[in-house]
């Protein structure tokens, strides 16, 4: 036992030594505008990759010339065993005097575009770490920086459209008309460990194999994929209703005789605590009814909770039925919208066309791509069936499969596999930031907003508090701009035309009620928040975030044109101000200009807090009095009209569905865990009675690295297998909640 806990202390020291050094972000890209650069995580492999660091804020690299170095991301106990640092670039580390001058003065260029490996398979790209090795001595150590320790400090990523490493084998099978299914999954899968399972539903009139390009291409990256005939009946809310027990009892049926299905070939490989749900038309509005079912206890499964479906993503949804029947709740929810839909088409009608209530009604991270052009049918791949497609500049299959699947495959590597590299293609607006090689002629406006449980603050997401002078947050409201108000989201009165508050706000039916703000303006003006004094403190945030759409066929905007950009300014209790503009984040777009109409498109505008400390402006973030929004002064649009929604502090990571660093231990369901550090086995033992609960075993960076299943009594062993020394937590899941939660440590003899 004194060697386990000299050897534990030994780890922990080690730990500590090597991340004395000063973590900061470094990896991006130049600017020609204030704040001058932009810090992002994620690079296409054929874009450079640049280094910054402010002077001002970290002065104590004035004057320094050190090297620099880019290095195999690692991970903290990869960096405690070894710290020595080990350029991968092609011409090695680079030696660079740093200056307090400005942020412009210590800017470095550290790859070429298509230098860095970006595809090692089966994920989504590659991680590296920045290190600024400031006593040159080609180790990690206390004076150094670094992008990245926890988590890599960027990624490269390869183009996500096309297919990945694995081959893939393809099989039908059919017992009954509904429960008929075609199954993708990699061919070499009797090697691998247990893969995620993502499901696809179809809609009425649409067919099971009509999505063969998800299909084989998530299965080449390591997934299993079941396409389902759906029992649509003849659409309506009926069909979402059959529909929604369809999927279940194919997702019954598939894991209940995995041993004897395709003979026996998935037995033991489908990870089903990992699912994945989508769905197109019917299909769309499908998977989020069958959700609610589960998680309203409306229906249960002898193999799957809803804590087991980490992502579910809609495809051109049908929205029939209210919140009392399809509702997101808070798992992690997408959609895709086409802007030429001709069926779901976003009308101002109170009927199944207005897709985009589903959405609003989620609290969980939720995110929108919103494709100009794209009709209802080029979502799926019979090239036979009707588009339903309408308006100026459509998109074909060609064009927008690639990004399907790109978004698709980020999407599950981000929730089903925890793969931060999959992140930002839903933070950052397309028009900044979008996979690789993607067709330069689609034009797409996107949206996320943060898991209301991500530990995020509301400035105001106008839901509460409903004048105009007062936000959710009990922030006064001052405003100079004419026409302002906070409106409900719900135009169901037959046409897009102008004069209507909330023209294309097609966001509210049933009991629903979203409400943002709308301005407008053709002089200069402002809308400004007092911060209350128990919200002053912005400085455990990483980013501001609100959303922003164009208001559909407003005079201003018609006459505008273009993109709108408007200006953000923080002031302090000491009057020190810094201000940024939206360009550099995300554009507000114009929306698609559709025959007979368009609809409201928000994009969010992410904002990072410290760029607005760039080059010394010496605003205190722990103190900020004002926040305000300027529109039509100088580097902002003349004219313009706006809704805008969720202003929001927000954290950098994502609170992913499986991860354990959001999770809170306390006494009901701490677990008895012995031996303590353990070194083969350990024992977990529960304060009550299992039964077939699951286990899960998570590093420190809320990855999934085990699971037992079918746990029942009052405890259990867990072996060390291919567990690496170090600290894990252990979930006990039951009925789709935890019930247990403790530490262990693994140690060797």
């Amino acid at each position: 036992m004194k060697k386990q806990l000299l050897l534990l202390l030994s780890v922990i020291l080690l730990t500590s030594i090597c991340f004395a050094q000063t973590e900061v972000e470094l990896a991006g890209k130049p600017s020609m505008k204030f704040p001058h650069f932009h810090f992002v995580q994620n690079f296409n492999g054929d874009q450079k990759v640049n280094l910054a660091i402010d002077g001002k804020l970290y002065p104590a690299i004035d004057n320094i010339t050190a090297d620099v170095y880019v290095v195999a991301d690692k991970s903290a106990s990869q960096w405690a065993l070894n710290n020595t640092l080990l350029d991968i670039t092609s011409g090695g580390k680079q030696s660079f005097t740093f200056s307090n001058d400005s942020i412009q003065q210590n800017i470095l260029q550290l790859t070429a575009a298509n230098e860095l490996i970006a595809y090692n398979g089966p994920g989504i790209g590659v991680g590296y770490d920045v290190v600024i090795d400031m006593d040159n001595n080609g180790i990690l150590s206390s004076a150094d920086y670094i992008d990245g320790g926890d988590g890599a400090g960027f990624y490269v990523l390869h183009d996500l459209a096309q297919l990945g490493s694995l081959p893939v084998t393809t099989i039908d099978w059919t017992q009954t008309t509904y429960l008929t299914k075609r199954i993708w999954y990699p061919s070499n899968i009797a090697s691998m460990d247990s893969l995620p399972l993502i499901v696809i539903s179809h809609g009425w009139t649409h067919n099971y194999a009509y999505y063969d390009y998800i299909g084989s291409h998530l299965a080449s990256y390591g997934y299993i994929v079941m396409s389902h005939h759906n029992d649509v009946s003849n659409g309506g809310p009926g069909g979402t209703q059959l529909a929604s027990l369809s999927l279940i009892a194919n997702i019954n049926h598939l894991l209940g005789n995995q041993d004897t299905l395709f003979s026996g070939v998935l037995n033991g490989k489908i990870d089903h605590h990992r699912m994945g749900w989508m769905g197109h038309s019917t299909g769309g509005e499908t998977p989020v009814r069958a959700y609610t079912r589960l998680h309203n206890n409306e229906i249960s499964s002898a193999y799957f909770a809803w804590g087991d479906v980490k992502y579910i993503n809609s495809i051109c949804p049908v929205a029939w039925l209210s919140v009392t029947e399809v509702n997101p709740y808070s798992i992690n929810y997408h959609q895709f919208i086409g802007g030429a839909d001709t069926d779901v088409s976003g009308m101002p009608i109170d009927n199944y066309t207005q897709p985009m209530t589903i959405y609003e009604r989620g609290t969980g991270n939720k995110h929108v791509m919103y494709v100009h052009g794209a009709g209802h049918g080029v979502f799926h791949n019979d090239v036979s069936a009707w588009e339903w497609a309408s308006g100026p500049n459509l998109v074909s299959r060609a064009q927008l499969h690639p990004l399907v699947k790109g978004y698709v495959l980020a999407m599950s590597e981000l929730y089903c596999k925890q793969n931060n590299a999959g992140k930002e293609f839903f933070t950052r607006s397309y028009s900044e930031y979008r996979p690789m090689n993607t067709n330069d002629s689609v034009v797409i406006s996107n949206e996320c907003r943060e898991s209301q449980l991500s530990g995020k603050r509301v400035i105001d997401d106008f839901e509460t508090n409903t004048s105009l002078n007062l936000s959710s947050s009990s922030a006064i409201v001052t405003t100079n701009l004419v026409n302002s108000s906070e409106i409900l989201m719900k135009d169901v009165d037959g046409s897009f035309t102008p004069g209507n508050a909330a023209n294309g706000m097609t966001r509210a039916r049933f009991t629903d009620s979203p409400h943002c703000l709308v301005v407008e303006w053709n002089s200069p003006g402002y809308i400004s928040y007092t911060i209350p004094d128990s919200l002053k403190d912005f400085s455990g945030y990483e980013f501001l975030s609100l959303r922003a759409c164009q208001r559909t066929q407003h005079p201003f905007n018609v006459t505008l044109d273009t993109s709108i950009n408007f200006m953000v300014s923080f002031t302090d209790e000491a009057a020190k101000s810094s201000s940024v503009i939206t360009a550099l984040y995300s554009p507000v777009i114009q929306t698609y200009q559709r025959e007979g109409g368009w609809q409201n498109e928000f994009c969010t505008i992410r904002i990072r807090l410290k760029d607005f400390l760039v080059n010394g402006t010496q605003l205190d973030l722990s103190k900020i009095e004002l926040l305000q929004f300027s529109f039509g002064g100088t580097g902002t649009s003349t004219l313009g009209a706006l809704g805008i929604d969720d202003i929001e502090l927000v954290k950098k990571e994502m609170s992913l569905a499986t991860t354990i660093k959001e999770m809170q231990i306390t006494n009901e369901n701490k677990l008895f865990i012995y031996p303590n550090p353990f070194s083969e086995k350990v024992t977990i033992q529960s304060g009550f009675v299992l039964k077939n609960a699951s286990c899960m075993v998570y590093n420190l960076y809320g990855q999934s690295v085990k699971q037992i299943d079918n746990v029942s009594g009052k405890s259990f062993t867990i072996s060390r297998d291919n567990l690496s020394n170090g600290l894990y937590f252990v979930q006990l899941m039951q009925d789709g909640k935890v019930v247990g939660m403790g530490k262990v440590i693994l140690v060797d003899k």
